[in-house]
């Protein structure tokens, strides 16, 4: 934003070069040869990596031919301004690495403030640059070099494509979390990691200290069903405790064959 306002971008879109812009250019450019090597080196534990990979190849390469020729400094420009959102997914991924609680407030800021980021600084603004620089400059679009123009081109169907992606993404994940947050309490479930497997057994005590500490959830049916027999045969091998129960999660009314008086939890989830 402040190279928008200080150099002459906005008059001469296609054609305005100067030193300034050629270092921040060639430090963005650094800056994705890094991603790729990280990717490249952690690929699998990054989800979708290859659309990373290739998203970060074609900014390299547009880049390069904007220095090169000294020409289109409006698509960098335009890059540079559609990396403002991730200020919130590093913060996000900062509260992850820190195990803030998901329900808490700063949670549901930065996930509403994700979307509103994406939608402006990959859709609004981007969009609002290409219309007045056609309606200003675009006697000056083919008068570029061949391999300028074509990267023009390039880079705008394909971060186009991408930035739809990227923001239908962010607000799918945000009506996710809002929609969690709203639907029926659950617990958290405690997992037997030497035989593998999931279990909603929990020690009764251990349930009523949890209950009796938390002050602001909501009701939940603890019964007993046609699962308690094999769940109990199965925690037995951990422990000799006294009674194992059953949560049942949705409240519905399982057949009842042993049964406790309700409690309130707090509403636990990790997505």
């Amino acid at each position: 934003m402040i190279l928008l306002c200080k150099t002459n971008v906005l008059q001469n879109p296609f054609f305005h070069f100067d030193q300034v812009l050629a270092i921040v250019f060639a430090i963005n450019a650094g800056f994705y040869v890094f991603r790729i090597a990280q990717i490249t080196y952690y690929h699998t534990k990054i989800l979708h990596y290859q659309a990373l990979l290739i998203h970060h190849t074609v900014a390299i390469a547009t880049y390069l031919i904007i220095i090169h020729f000294e020409q289109n400094a409006i698509s960098g420009l335009i890059g540079l301004l559609m990396e403002g959102n991730l200020v919130f997914t590093e913060f996000e991924r900062l509260l992850r690495i820190l195990k803030v609680e998901k329900l808490s407030r700063i949670w549901k800021v930065n996930m509403v403030s994700q979307a509103v980021a994406a939608v402006l600084w990959k859709a609004v603004i981007p969009v609002g640059l290409l219309i007045y620089v056609f309606t200003n400059s675009s006697e000056d679009l083919f008068r570029m070099n061949y391999s300028a123009l074509a990267f023009f081109f390039l880079s705008l169907v394909f971060f186009s494509c991408v930035n739809f992606w990227f923001i239908k993404d962010v607000l799918y994940k945000c009506w996710l979390y809002f929609r969690r947050t709203n639907t029926s309490p659950a617990v958290t479930v405690y997992s037997l990691s030497e035989k593998g497997l999931v279990s909603t057994i929990i020690n009764h005590d251990g349930l009523l200290k949890l209950s009796n500490q938390q002050c602001h959830g909501a009701e939940v049916n603890i019964t007993c069903n046609a699962l308690w027999e094999s769940e109990e045969k199965l925690y037995d091998e951990k422990s000799n405790n006294d009674e194992k129960i059953l949560i049942n999660e949705h409240h519905h009314q399982w057949p009842k064959q042993k049964t406790f008086s309700d409690v309130s939890l707090m509403q636990t989830h990790d997505y």
